[in-house]
């Protein structure tokens, strides 16, 4: 089951980071929100989600893979965007494995 869009987890990351450096400094967020639980259940939704799966990708041809990997470049794009380096990396290996297979 999905808890969140792919585009909120490329804007989550940052902003829940963001947030856990403020909290320290002039308001506790961390009274209302667990800020470190939320980043860690972020990246492993994220790790999950940017992964290569070899089975999904064997089945496509040659169209769906290039739409698939022009998706990717996309996202990629946009987390780098956002200031999310964990979901750019996890989506720059993604493609470099369909690219490579």
């Amino acid at each position: 089951m999905k808890l969140w869009s792919d585009e909120q987890l490329i804007k989550s990351l940052p902003r829940y980071q963001h947030m856990k450096n403020q909290s320290s400094q002039r308001f506790d967020v961390s009274r209302f929100v667990d800020i470190e639980a939320r980043i860690n259940l972020i990246k492993s939704e994220t790790a999950a989600r940017f992964s290569y799966d070899r089975v999904k990708t064997a089945t496509l041809n040659y169209e769906h893979r290039q739409a698939l990997i022009k998706s990717l470049e996309d996202k990629s794009k946009r987390a780098s965007y956002e200031g999310n380096l964990f979901a750019k990396s996890l989506l720059e290996k993604e493609i470099e494995e369909i690219v490579s297979h």
